[in-house]
Order: structure tokens, then sequence, then C-alpha cells
């Protein structure tokens, strides 16, 4: 509910109440137009329409430029002390304007969204689409966890030996075979290992992937695993660590090399395991 009062000044345009119709289908106004002069009559208008609001004259009198303008009153003359009630009806983007010939006239507008039936209507279907539409993505995330569960449950964890205590003489590289990716959903880490008795172990990991299982990509031109196990895990370099790998689903074989770095001892042995989950979604 909306109120409000203006004392119009003479020979004036105001704009008394601008529709804001949102959900309900229209706005119900009751205008109360009273003069306030015991002795002055005082000629009104009263005009509703769209747009800019501004006055001009034609015929000698006072018009709106509004778009779509009706008028309610025009030209109306009240006697002293009258007060008149006009109801109104506003769509959305209805502007009302009331003109006064003395500044004797007072406007009182009281104004309410009406719900029409049909306004219920459909904000019942609106309702009812966006519980639909909130269904209907339960559902699909519903749907997602349960393949994702699916799929989880076939498949297996398989852990293939790449080097059992294999020297890494100093500097020196080994290779380990191919591993092939055929049944491969991810590729969860690389285990490796590297301890010397005689110095300090330190060694490099890299991959390189191939299509065929022969030819393969350099391994100086993808990303290391790790660049030094002693860096990479200070607080137990020579112990059981785990390394993330870099993705290498997109091809069908991976070898893993190990080199020394510059401060490998003679005597370093490696043991590696790479472990991935194979499977499939059901």
């Amino acid at each position: 509910m909306i109120s409000t009062q203006v004392l119009l000044a003479e020979r004036t345009w105001t704009e008394v109440y601008q529709a804001e119709v949102l959900i309900a289908e229209a706005m119900q106004v009751d205008l109360y137009l009273c003069n306030v002069s015991p002795v002055h009559w005082v000629d009104i208008d009263v005009v509703i329409g769209h747009g800019a609001a501004t006055s001009i004259i034609e015929d000698g009198v006072f018009q709106s430029t509004m778009a779509d303008r009706r008028y309610i009153y025009r030209h109306h003359s009240m006697r002293p002390t009258k007060t008149e009630h006009v109801p109104l009806t506003l769509r959305h983007g209805d502007v009302v304007l009331v003109r006064a010939s003395t500044a004797n006239l007072a406007c009182n507008v009281i104004a309410e969204e009406v719900v029409t039936p049909r306004a219920l209507h459909a904000l019942e279907d609106l309702l009812e689409s966006l519980v639909e539409d909130v269904l209907q993505k339960q559902a699909v995330a519903d749907a997602t966890t349960g393949e994702e569960a699916i799929a989880r449950s076939n498949t297996r964890l398989v852990r293939h030996t790449l080097f059992l205590d294999v020297t890494v003489n100093a500097t020196a590289a080994i290779t380990s075979p191919s591993i092939s990716l055929e049944y491969v959903t991810r590729v969860e880490g690389l285990f490796l290992r590297a301890r010397s008795v005689a110095g300090t172990a330190d060694v490099r990991a890299e991959y390189a992937t191939s299509w065929d299982g022969t030819e393969y990509e350099s391994f100086a031109d993808t990303t290391d695993i790790t660049s030094s196990t002693n860096t990479d895990k200070p607080g137990n370099p020579e112990g059981f660590n785990t390394y993330t790998m870099p993705s290498v689903l997109g091809n069908r074989y991976v070898q893993i090399q190990v080199t020394g770095t510059a401060a490998n001892a003679a005597d370093t042995l490696v043991t590696a395991y790479l472990i991935v989950r194979e499977g499939y979604a059901a």
C-alpha cells in the first residue's frame, strides 16, 4: 500500500504515481482530489499515459505529451471544499498526471497492487516450472554420481614394476619397459626409492609416451616428474616417496627414465612402481 499527498501549484502538471506492476496484473489506485479553498473554484485535468510527462499548450489549454494518453477528467470544475474520489486501474508503465488551475487542489493517492486470478495462474505456472527445473537438475546430479560410483566399482588398481634395486651409477640412466595404457582410466602416481650406502642418492625421473610402444618421444621434451629426489623429498630422500604423474592418457604407451644427478652416488639402487587404475564403466 502506497500513499502520497501533493499540493499542486497553479497551472502545473504533477506526476502522482507511476505504476510498477510486477507479479500483479494491475495497480488499483484510489485518487482523492480536494479543493482546499473555502471560496475559489478550481479546474482540474486528470490524464493517464506513457513516457515523458512534459506539458504543452494545445487549443489554449495544458496538455501532456505522453503517448497513449487518456483523460479521466478534462477541464473539470470543483467547487470550494469539495473532495472527489477517482478510482483508477493502472497497468505497467502507466503515469498519472493531474493539473490544477489554482494552487488550491490537494491530491492524495492510495495505490495497491491487484493480483487477479490470471496473474495467480501465471505465478503458479512459474513456480511449477522452477520446481520442475530443480528436480531435473537433481536427477542429473544423482545420475552422474551413480555413474561415477558404478565406474569406480568396475576398476582396479594395478602396480607395474619398473625397477627393482637397479643400479644407477653416478649420472647413468635406466629406462623402464613399455607400460600399456589401453585400459587405464587414471595414472595414480609413481612410487620411487633411490638409496645409497657409500654416498648420497639423488636422481631425476622423466617420462615419454608412444602410440605404438616402439617409437617414443624424447624424455627431454616432457616435464620432469621430479628433477631431484633429494630436493623434492628432503624429509626422507632415500625412502619410498610418491610423485604425481603428468597426464599421459592421450597416448597408448608410457616409459619412465631415471637418471642420476651430478651429486648422485655410484652405488645408488633404484626401485620404482607405476600405479594405475584400469577398468571400464558398466
